[in-house]
Formats: C-alpha cells, sequence, structure tokens
C-alpha cells in the first residue's frame, strides 16, 4: 500500500518519510488508527479524499520532537 501512495502521493509520502525518520515508520504510521483521525488510519482518509486532514498530521509531526514522533509510532503495536 506504501508503494502506491508514493505513486499517487508522492509528495505526502516523501514528507512522511522525512518527517518520521524512514520509511518503515512511515509505513506503519499509515496502518495505525489514529485518535487524531477519530480511530481512522491516514490511508482511510485519503480514500474518503481527506489528504488535507493527513497532512495537517504529517505537519504536526514535523514539529515534534524525534522522540514524541518515533513514540507515535511504536504505539501502534
Amino acid at each position: 500500500a506504501f508503494s502506491m501512495l508514493e505513486q499517487r502521493h508522492d509528495t505526502l509520502a516523501a514528507m512522511l518519510v522525512q518527517s518520521l525518520g524512514d520509511r518503515q515508520r512511515a509505513v506503519r504510521w499509515m496502518c495505525r488508527h489514529q485518535n487524531a483521525f477519530d480511530g481512522r488510519t491516514a490511508y482511510e482518509l485519503l480514500a474518503d479524499g481527506e489528504a488535507d486532514t493527513v497532512w495537517d498530521e504529517i505537519a504536526l509531526l514535523s514539529d515534534a520532537p524525534v522522540s514524541a514522533r518515533i513514540n507515535a509510532v511504536r504505539m501502534a503495536y
């Protein structure tokens, strides 16, 4: 699924990888049910045409300290 994201939303995917530090964390983040998304995944929001909401959350991740970004991904498991 992330490969398809990289093809269809290449800028969003690249920014997410940059924000989280590596591709594997970005893959996990996209699959994680997010409180900020009312329990939906980022993929679900994109499918519903809510890319702006995903962008907003990525912007918040970019502003967060590195340790907070890593913990946000680990919480998915």
